[in-house]
């Protein structure tokens, strides 16, 4: 499926995206996940975009990551998620639902 590339040309998404690169602090979240520090420039769609695209602006499904990370997330011409990718969507969904159940 294709990405309606307006969408990342829009001023809604350039406010989440700053606001999500501001959250985690400029630095690529899979990478200090494993004790590197490395800078973030991609702000990264756990649920694809093309898929959930009700998800798209929800920021618990956005996480941070520098271009290495990111093209290792998902296939970057037919857009599928990598094996990579789809642990990390199980587990954003697990943890938001852990959350949502709470109450948090």
């Amino acid at each position: 499926m294709k990405t309606d590339k307006s969408f990342y040309h829009s001023k809604q998404w350039e406010t989440v995206r700053d606001g999500v690169l501001r959250r985690d602090g400029y630095q690529c979240q899979y990478c200090k996940r494993y004790g590197r520090l490395r800078g973030a420039s991609h702000v990264h769609h756990v649920n694809p975009f093309e898929i959930y695209p009700e998800l798209a602006l929800e920021r618990w499904n956005l996480v941070s990551l520098c271009r290495e990370c990111h093209n290792r997330m998902h296939d970057r011409d037919s857009h599928e998620l990598t094996a990579e990718g789809e642990r990390l969507r199980r587990k954003v969904n697990e943890q938001h639902e852990r959350r949502r159940r709470s109450g948090l």
